[in-house]
């Protein structure tokens, strides 16, 4: 799959077939800072951030094995922010090709 990269540049992102399930996050969960001393942020910002726990969802739709690519799209650049740092978690993009490989769920 060619995508535009976190760059702005074309880059190819391999397919490849995987089992993906969607889960409910739970109560409670929020973002959270990777630590930095008080310097630090003074003199160059955050380390980066992401989201405390979010295991433990009470619902789960289960997509079995699907196609996905793998890659950092620039879709994906609206995560960082220039004082906090990048989103350091694991991000996906849910579009309509991913549903239509899960008949169930349209």
């Amino acid at each position: 799959v060619l995508a535009a990269s976190a760059d702005g540049s074309a880059e190819e992102m391999p397919v490849t077939l995987a089992r993906l399930s969607l889960c409910s996050a739970p109560e409670g969960v929020k973002p959270m800072l990777l630590s930095v001393t008080k310097e630090e942020w003074e003199s160059t910002g955050g380390k980066g951030w992401y989201f405390e726990d979010l295991s433990g969802g009470d619902v789960c739709i289960e997509f079995g094995a699907v196609n996905v690519a793998i890659g950092n799209p620039l879709s994906l650049s609206v995560l960082a922010d220039s004082k906090i740092g990048p989103f350091t978690g694991a991000a996906a993009i849910i579009g309509q090709d991913l549903l239509f490989q899960a008949d169930r769920l349209v």
